[in-house]
């Protein structure tokens, strides 16, 4: 049976929480050019956390039942059988990250950046327990 290599899952993880820790670190006397670098960077982090964690909810589906389970379903449908499987908490939760991650494709002023900026964090513990449930599974 094929094995997953999360270690990339795990360093995403990793950046995302570095760029949050940085980004909290500014304040009101920081410059306006290093909190928008932190911001970006956590922004950036954010989608890329976003992608491979649904990339390996695929993955996982796949290895462990088949590839036709996932082949052409939604990311909707795929995060409801991640969660009936316990891969993650809350569907629903993921379709506000899905919806987040759409929204900075296509769209960045401050309001989409105020709100990625707050969600990052619930992406990061999201991610983190993604993560501890596929280790604990292989």
């Amino acid at each position: 049976m094929e094995t997953l290599e999360l270690q990339p899952l795990a360093d995403s993880i990793a950046a995302l929480k570095r760029f949050i820790e940085y980004y909290r670190s500014k304040d009101e006397t920081s410059p306006d050019i290093e909190v928008e670098t932190a911001q970006t960077a956590v922004i950036k982090a954010f989608e890329f956390t976003y992608e491979i964690s649904w990339k390996f909810m695929r993955k996982w589906i796949e290895v462990n039942f088949s590839a036709n389970e996932v082949d052409g379903i939604t990311r909707k449908e795929l995060f409801r059988i991640s969660a009936e499987n316990r891969l993650i908490d809350s569907a629903e939760q993921w379709f506000l990250f899905n919806k987040a991650r759409n929204m900075t494709s296509h769209t960045y002023n401050e309001r989409t950046v105020e709100y990625i900026m707050e969600l990052s964090e619930t992406l990061l513990t999201s991610a983190e327990n993604l993560l501890e449930r596929l280790t604990e599974r292989l």
